[in-house]
């Protein structure tokens, strides 16, 4: 049983396209008679007779099981690893969380520069898990793997003050926020917004002369594709092309 054959409107766009002269090709999936999970690659084209009529199509089918056993092999590895990097980084953070709240309670003057060694080691811990997370989003992309975006509502103004409050106290640079909108929510996989916002700030950082100011501004938008948010870093460094 293959899988068109358990979704017939899949089926009927599929038969449409052959029938329509594309070349056509696609996964299917569906269970042996003894069970087991079936992958099978299938290209086809149409065939016509001299006068240019279509009279079939032909076809091939591969058997891509054992590519699709060793693409979940390799997701399942990358998943435990990913775990195991990050289960450190997030003790570590909890206990620098747990220092600063404990030093705030005591109240005491000369535990400003603590509390602030303790804020750079959280910062860097996040920093650490965004690296993770971005290995292995690469990692997936080579494998041929479509990243799963986990689109919530989030306040864009929101997230990106947060990554600009991570960098601010590891840098000499002024850094600045400027939002049309005291906020701007939109639907979209924060995470790896994060990432994109703090790889252009780390960019900025780097290639700016020491001292010269960066922003970053935000403004909604409303064009063809709708509204959204419009991001935006900028400084006085070389710039990217």
């Amino acid at each position: 049983v293959l899988y068109p054959q358990q979704d017939p409107v899949r089926l009927s766009a599929d038969l449409a396209a052959i029938a329509a002269g594309n070349a056509y090709s696609a996964e299917w999936h569906g269970r042996r008679k003894d069970g087991t999970l079936l992958w099978i690659d299938i290209t086809t084209t149409l065939l016509y007779d001299a006068a240019g009529t279509a009279i079939g199509f032909i076809g091939v089918a591969k058997d891509i099981t054992a590519l699709h056993d060793l693409e979940q092999a390799r997701e399942g590895f990358l998943a435990a690893v990913v775990h195991d990097l990050k289960t450190p980084l997030t003790s570590i953070r909890g206990h620098a969380q747990l220092a600063a709240r404990r030093l705030a309670r005591l109240g005491l003057p000369a535990s400003a520069p603590l509390t602030e060694h303790l804020a750079q080691i959280e910062a860097g811990t996040q920093r650490l898990a965004r690296l993770i997370d971005e290995l292995a989003d690469v990692t997936r992309l080579q494998t041929g793997t479509a990243l799963d975006l986990e689109r919530r509502p989030t306040d864009v103004v929101a997230l990106v003050r947060a990554v600009v409050a991570q960098h601010e106290g590891l840098t000499g640079h002024r850094l600045a926020v400027e939002a049309a909108q005291p906020a701007l929510e939109v639907l979209l996989d924060a995470p790896r917004l994060e990432r994109v916002v703090g790889n252009l700030l780390a960019n900025a950082i780097k290639y700016s002369p020491a001292q010269s100011r960066i922003s970053v501004r935000l403004a909604p938008t409303d064009d063809a594709r709708g509204l959204g948010v419009l991001i935006a870093v900028q400084d006085q460094g070389i710039g990217i092309p």
